[in-house]
C-alpha cells in the first residue's frame, strides 16, 4: 500500500564502482570482479556511435489505488494488490520471481536503452536550438531568446520520453535520430504497468558514467569551448537586459503620460464620457491645456518621493515654465 522506491540501492553501479576498471586482482577478487561486472550490465546503453554509458536506475512505485480506499489512509484495492502479486516477474536464468515493486525499473532500463540508441554522445549534451542554429540576431521577440539560449537537452529528452512511457498510454513517436514525428505510439510499457496494477511516481535515472577516454575528452572539449559559452551567455544576458530596460522605459512613459493627463482628459469629456467639441465653451483652450499638463506634471514630481533622488532643477524649471503660462 505504500509508495515503495526500488529498487534499493539502485539498478547499476555502487557509489564507489568503477565499472570501466580493469581486474586488479591485488584488489578485489574474481567474485566481487564479477558481480562489479553484473552491475554494470544491469544499466549499460549504447550511444548511436557506440559509447557506452551506464546510469543508476530507480522508480517509485505503489499499486493503484485512491488514498482513504479500503479503510487505509495509504489506499489499499484489493484487485490492484492481487494482480501485483499473481503478475510479478520471472528471471527464467536464476529461477527467481521479481517482486512488482522491480518491475518498473527494468522496464526503464530497456526504455533507457531504446532512446539512448538513437543519439550521438555529443547530441546527448546540446538541444534542438543549437542544433536548429538559431541565433539571437534572428528574432527581437524574447520568446526566441529564450528558445536560443535554453530548451532541453537530448538526454533530457529521453528521461522524460521514458516517464512518459512509464505513465501515458500513448506517446510520441520519435524517429531513429531522436527527431520527434507527428505521429503516435501505444505504450507497451504502461500497459504492463496496467495489467499489473502498478502505478508509477517518478523515476530516476543519473550518475552516468562513461569511459575514462570520453570523460577525458568532454572535459577538454568544455575547457576548450567555455569561453565561447560564457561570451554567447553574456550576450544573451545584454539582450535580455536590453530588452528589460525598453519595455520598462515604456511602461513608464505611458504611466507618466496617464498621471499627467488625467486633469485634462476629465475636462474635455462630457458626463457620458463623450468628447467635446472644439467650440463648446466648456473645453478649456489650448494654453489652459498646456496649463493643466504641466501643473499635473509639477504635481506628480512633488508628490512622488523616490524622483526626489533623481532630480535636480527639473521642479524648479518646471515652475518658471507654469508662471510663463500664466502670464
Amino acid at each position: 500500500m505504500h509508495t515503495q522506491v526500488r529498487p534499493l540501492p539502485p539498478l547499476g553501479p555502487l557509489p564507489a564502482d568503477d565499472p570501466f576498471a580493469p581486474w586488479n586482482k591485488r584488489r578485489e577478487d574474481e567474485k566481487e570482479y564479477q558481480a562489479r561486472q553484473e552491475r554494470r550490465k544491469e544499466t549499460s546503453g549504447l550511444t548511436r556511435d557506440g559509447v557506452e554509458i551506464i546510469p543508476n536506475i530507480l522508480a517509485i512505485v505503489k499499486t493503484k489505488n485512491l488514498p482513504g480506499q479500503g479503510g487505509s489512509r495509504f489506499g489499499f484495492n484489493t484487485r490492484s494488490v492481487q494482480l501485483a502479486i499473481t503478475r510479478e516477474g520471472v528471471v527464467p536464468n536464476d529461477l527467481r520471481n521479481v517482486p512488482w515493486f522491480e518491475v518498473p525499473a527494468l522496464l526503464a532500463v530497456d526504455l533507457w536503452r531504446e532512446y539512448l540508441g538513437k543519439f550521438t554522445l555529443m547530441d546527448l549534451f546540446t538541444t534542438s536550438a543549437d542544433s536548429d542554429q538559431m541565433t539571437l540576431e534572428d528574432s527581437e521577440d524574447p520568446n526566441t531568446i529564450n528558445a536560443a539560449s535554453g530548451g532541453e537537452t537530448r538526454l533530457e529528452i529521453i528521461l522524460r520520453m521514458v516517464k512518459m512511457r512509464l505513465t501515458q498510454a500513448e506517446v510520441p513517436r520519435l524517429d531513429d535520430y531522436g527527431q520527434e514525428t507527428l505521429e503516435t505510439q501505444i505504450s507497451r510499457e504502461f500497459q504492463i504497468l496496467e495489467e499489473m496494477g502498478v502505478q508509477i511516481k517518478d523515476v530516476s535515472i543519473s550518475g552516468f558514467r562513461f569511459p575514462r577516454i570520453v570523460e577525458s575528452q568532454l572535459v577538454q572539449q568544455w575547457l576548450s569551448s567555455w569561453l565561447e559559452r560564457a561570451i554567447a551567455e553574456r550576450e544573451v544576458v545584454e539582450i535580455k537586459r536590453n530588452l528589460s530596460t525598453e519595455i520598462g522605459r515604456e511602461s513608464a512613459l505611458i504611466d507618466f503620460a496617464s498621471a499627467v493627463s488625467q486633469n485634462l482628459s476629465e475636462a474635455i469629456v462630457d458626463d457620458d464620457g463623450e468628447l467635446l467639441p472644439f467650440d463648446n465653451q466648456v473645453r478649456p483652450d489650448l494654453t489652459t491645456s498646456l496649463e493643466m499638463l504641466v501643473s499635473s506634471t509639477q504635481q506628480l514630481l512633488t508628490r512622488n518621493t523616490r524622483l526626489h533622488h533623481w532630480l535636480t532643477n527639473e521642479g524648479s524649471e518646471i515652475l518658471k515654465l507654469l508662471e510663463w503660462i500664466r502670464r
